[in-house]
């Protein structure tokens, strides 16, 4: 299946006259739409489907200004049983209310939104938005992400709350609680909980650079209340506990990653010498294999991704030397990513893969070809920044993918690593998720915290399902989406 564009692609809220064309079927789907979602499952012997939400509206309000989606559990008894995502709008003017249902739900706000998980394990996120939004996750075990000057309920169940920026209050509610109040890079203001029960809930560092144990923070009482510092910056102030009601056993204290992987080749091939295919169940690289991407980026652009994965015959008709795929020893397998922005070819990547006899699937590096343009859009030079290979000046290859996510679920790990320049990192979330991505409903996704230390604004979450790979991409500091659009498996 491929696509056939119009010339009118795509404006700011919405896109318009899109035409699919199934060449094998030899069948036209046509699409006009603004601001509206458009689902297709095309129809043919082939194993090939499309399916395309083009609503790229910053905002999903409803015209009446009342919440959106303020629904309640009975409407969720005919057939709704699925993970809902669902957004607050950008705009300051509107205050929406998001509402959840009885299963698991991912919900979004902006500013000033109320976000209600109500039943289910849900997230609530509200990271990347304008601040003052109030977050109740309800019954059930909920993640709650704070963005800056949030007020978020855990409620009832055992909860995490999660502070990415600062500023927030939180309230745990009824459980064990845990509350991460400074994630990969310390707070821009300290935040304040409320309820914090020594002996039940626990106090959260993970991965600061410099603080590497309970022996690294300072705790001072101020007017009743426990101020947990790291050198002259608060981190986070516990109200109503003294120093004598807290200790060490109240902390989980994640230390930055430290990093060391030594490569036996042996390890990613059969007896025989051959390379193991990338055939992991949530991150399938199989030769012949394509996907599409599409969202809006942070400049506002319509940002399509083209991916392929190149067979050894695809791979030799490209510039690089014969076998520059193997690398360390390892023969890896080549996924090429194209970057266009409104149409203009903005990266080109190859990237380099391959699994392990245990089913793994490591990541050995990636060549980039980035493409720069002045302002009138002419082509002023290209530059490989972020490129790197394992072996070459100290990098190493990082961990892509478990072959068993959920025995790895809180685990944090390196995806790539080349000091100072490639450290992605990525902290396995769940691997029992449903969702719901552009009218198609999954189980058991897999959801990963991707992040960096050598950039604070890099924080994301993937999801990942059996059999496909990567299905959605949220930039949580960015505030931008990027959802699967288009799947062509290897034939």
């Amino acid at each position: 299946m491929m696509f056939d564009w119009e010339d009118d692609v795509a404006e700011h809220h919405g896109v318009k006259g899109v035409k699919i064309h199934d060449a094998e079927e030899n069948n036209y789907m046509n699409f006009a739409s603004e601001g509206a979602c458009n689902n297709v499952q095309s129809q043919g012997d082939a194993d090939r489907w499309i399916t395309s939400y083009f609503h790229y509206d910053h905002g999903y309000d409803d015209e009446d200004g009342e919440g959106v989606f303020d629904d309640d559990d009975d409407n969720d008894k005919d057939g709704h049983k699925h993970h809902k995502n669902r957004k607050g709008g950008h705009d300051k003017e509107d205050h929406d209310d998001v509402r959840g249902g009885r299963y698991d739900d991912t919900l979004q706000g902006n500013y000033q939104d109320e976000l209600y998980g109500k039943r289910g394990n849900d997230i609530l996120n509200t990271s990347a938005g304008e601040g003052e939004n109030t977050l109740h996750g309800g019954k059930g075990d909920d993640t709650l992400i704070g963005g800056i000057n949030d007020e978020l309920h855990g409620d009832k169940g055992d909860d995490l709350l999660l502070f990415l920026r600062g500023g927030n209050i939180a309230e745990g509610g009824e459980g064990e609680d845990m509350f991460q109040v400074a994630t990969y890079r310390l707070p821009d203001e300290a935040n304040t909980v409320t309820d914090f029960k020594p002996g039940e809930d626990l106090v959260v560092i993970k991965e600061v650079r410099g603080i590497n144990s309970f022996d690294d923070l300072t705790l001072t009482e101020e007017n009743g209340n426990l101020i947990i510092s790291y050198e002259d910056q608060t981190i986070a102030v516990l109200e109503n506990v003294t120093a004598e009601d807290i200790s060490e056993d109240n902390f989980v204290i994640t230390p930055e990653t430290t990093y060391n992987f030594e490569v036996d080749p042996n390890d990613f091939q059969d007896e025989d010498g051959n390379a193991y295919a990338v055939d992991n169940s949530y991150f399938p690289r199989l030769p012949g294999s394509h996907y599409v991407y599409e969202g809006l980026n942070e400049d506002d652009k319509l940002e399509h991704i083209e991916i392929d994965i190149l067979t050894d015959e695809a791979f030799a008709e490209t510039d690089f030397p014969q076998g520059w795929n193997e690398i360390l020893g390892v023969k890896t397998t080549v996924m090429r990513d194209r970057v266009y922005e409104d149409g203009v070819l903005v990266e080109d990547t190859f990237d380099y893969f391959a699994q392990d006899k245990d089913g793994n699937v490591w990541y050995f590096g990636e060549d980039v070809i980035n493409y720069n343009y002045d302002e009138e859009g002419n082509l002023i030079d290209t530059d490989s920044d972020g490129s790197w290979r394992a072996g070459e000046d100290g990098a190493m290859p990082g961990m892509y993918m478990f072959a068993n996510p959920s025995d790895h679920v809180g685990e944090a790990y390196y995806q790539e690593f080349y000091a100072g320049e490639a450290e992605d990192a990525a902290q396995l979330v769940a691997a029992d998720q449903m969702l719901e991505v552009l009218g198609i409903e999954y189980e058991n996704v897999v959801l990963t915290l991707d992040y960096t230390p050598i950039d604070s604004e890099s924080v994301e979450f993937k999801y990942y399902v059996s059999g496909i790979g990567p299905v959605k991409i949220q930039h949580l500091i960015k505030d931008t989406e990027f959802n699967l659009v288009s799947y062509t498996p290897a034939s």
